[in-house]
C-alpha cells in the first residue's frame, strides 16, 4: 500500500486509496475557488496557459472586403467567441502549500465547547486579527479560519445567531458577507418562493422612473454597471415596490438596493428579502407617499446628533445657515461606499455607544413589539 503525506498532517501519515482525498476538498467549490484565488489563483492565467485565451493586434480584425451590402469577405472567426468543451485543470500546489501548517482540527471547528487542544492553535488567529482589514482579507490562512467557522455557523441559522453576531463584530470574509447580512437581518423562510411570487413583469407607473435611476446607480463599478446588474436592478427594485403597496418609489432607493444586489448577485431572492428586511427595521415609513414628516424628524436628529457630539461644528454650521436639509438627506440612504470603511465602523461604533438613547429616541421608528403582561423578554 502505497503512503502519501497530506500537507498540514505533519506526523500523521494516512494510506492513499481511491476513497482518499485532501480534506479541503470536503469543502465546497466555492470556498475552494474563494481560497485558491487568495493564494494568488489566476484564471485568466490558466486559460492562456491552455491556449484558451490568445492576444491578437486589432488589425488582424478587419476584413479584406465589405461590400455595399454588407457582405464581408476575409474575415478570419474569432475563436474565443466559439463553443470549446475543453476541461481545464486548476492547479492546487499553492493553495496546498499555503495551508500546509494547517492542523487537521482547524477544519472542523467546534462551536458549542472549546477544546484545548484546538485552543493551542488559536494565538495565530489572534495575532492575525490586530491587523488592518485590508490585510486579514488578502490573508489565505486566516480567512480559512473565518471561511470555515462562518459556514459551521450560518449552516446552524437561526439558532447560532448570537455566535454569529459575536463573529461579527471581530470581522466577515467577504466570501459570507451577504449570508451574514441575511442572519443579521433575520431573514428566513421561503425566499425564493416569495420571490418568484411577485410580478416583476406587468408594467406599471413607476418603471420609467427606476429604468432612469438604474443607469445612473454606481456606474463606477463593474458588476453593477453591466448589463446583467441594471437587468437585475430593475427586477429586485421593482419586486420590492410591487409587494409593498403602501409605499412608494422615491429616488434613492437604488443606493438601497445597491449593497445586497452586489453581495447577493446570483441569489436575486435574498437581495430581495434582505432589501425587504433593511428597510423596515432602519428606515421604517420612510418612503411613505407624504413622508414629510419622517424626513423632518431625521433631519432633526441628524442636528442634534451634531450639537451633541461636536457642538463647535454645530455653531459654525448654523451660523452660516448650512442646514442638514442642503446636504444630509442622500446621506441617510448611503449604504454602498469605498471610503475607509474599517475606520467608519471603528467610529459608528464607538459614537453608537457614547450616544445617549435619549438623543436618537425617535416617533416614527419601528415600535418593537409588546408582549403581555405575563411573559417577558428573554432576547439577548
Amino acid at each position: 500500500m502505497k503512503y502519501q503525506v497530506f500537507p498540514g498532517f505533519q506526523s500523521r501519515r494516512i494510506p492513499v486509496t481511491k476513497n482518499t482525498k485532501h480534506p479541503l476538498f470536503e469543502r465546497s467549490l466555492q470556498e475552494l475557488y474563494y481560497l485558491w484565488h487568495l493564494a494568488g489563483g489566476d484564471v485568466q492565467a490558466e486559460l492562456r496557459k491552455q491556449g484558451l485565451i490568445r492576444t491578437k493586434a486589432p488589425i488582424l480584425s478587419i476584413p479584406k472586403l465589405v461590400l455595399l451590402e454588407g457582405t464581408v469577405f476575409g474575415q478570419v472567426r474569432d475563436q474565443t467567441s466559439m463553443l470549446d468543451l475543453r476541461v481545464v485543470p486548476i492547479p492546487l500546489d499553492t493553495l496546498y502549500q499555503r495551508l500546509a501548517h494547517i492542523p487537521l482540527t482547524s477544519y472542523y471547528p467546534l462551536v458549542e465547547t472549546k477544546s484545548e487542544i484546538i485552543a493551542k492553535g488559536d494565538g495565530e488567529q489572534l495575532e492575525a486579527a490586530s491587523l488592518p482589514l485590508v490585510i486579514r482579507e488578502r490573508d489565505t490562512g486566516y480567512q480559512f479560519h473565518r471561511v470555515v467557522l462562518y459556514d459551521r455557523l450560518i449552516k446552524g441559522y437561526p439558532y447560532k445567531k448570537a455566535a454569529i453576531l459575536k463573529e461579527a463584530h471581530k470581522d466577515i470574509p467577504p466570501l459570507y458577507r451577504g449570508n451574514i447580512w441575511a442572519a443579521l437581518l433575520e431573514v428566513d423562510g421561503d425566499i425564493d418562493g416569495n420571490y418568484v411570487a411577485v410580478d416583476k413583469e406587468t408594467p406599471t407607473h413607476t418603471d420609467r422612473q427606476i429604468e432612469v435611476d438604474i443607469p445612473r446607480c454606481h456606474q463606477y463599478d463593474e458588476l453593477l454597471s453591466s448589463y446583467e446588474g441594471h437587468r437585475k436592478f430593475k427586477r429586485v427594485l421593482k419586486a420590492w415596490v410591487v409587494s409593498h403597496p403602501q409605499y412608494v418609489y422615491w429616488q434613492g432607493l437604488d443606493s438601497l438596493c445597491a449593497p445586497f444586489l452586489y453581495l447577493n448577485f446570483n441569489s436575486e431572492a435574498q437581495a430581495f428579502a434582505c432589501l425587504s428586511a433593511f428597510i423596515p427595521k432602519y428606515l421604517h415609513n420612510f418612503f411613505l407617499k407624504d413622508n414629510t414628516a419622517v424626513i423632518q424628524e431625521y433631519l432633526a436628529k441628524f442636528s442634534h446628533l451634531i450639537a451633541f457630539h461636536d457642538p463647535a461644528l454645530a455653531n459654525h454650521l448654523a451660523g452660516i445657515s448650512f442646514i442638514p436639509e442642503l446636504f444630509a438627506i442622500p446621506w441617510f440612504l448611503t449604504m454602498f461606499s469605498q471610503i475607509d470603511m474599517e475606520r467608519c465602523v471603528t467610529d459608528s461604533i464607538e459614537l453608537y455607544c457614547s450616544t445617549p438613547r435619549s438623543v436618537t429616541y425617535r416617533q416614527h421608528e419601528l415600535q418593537p413589539e409588546r408582549l403581555p403582561d405575563n411573559e417577558t423578554n428573554t432576547e439577548l
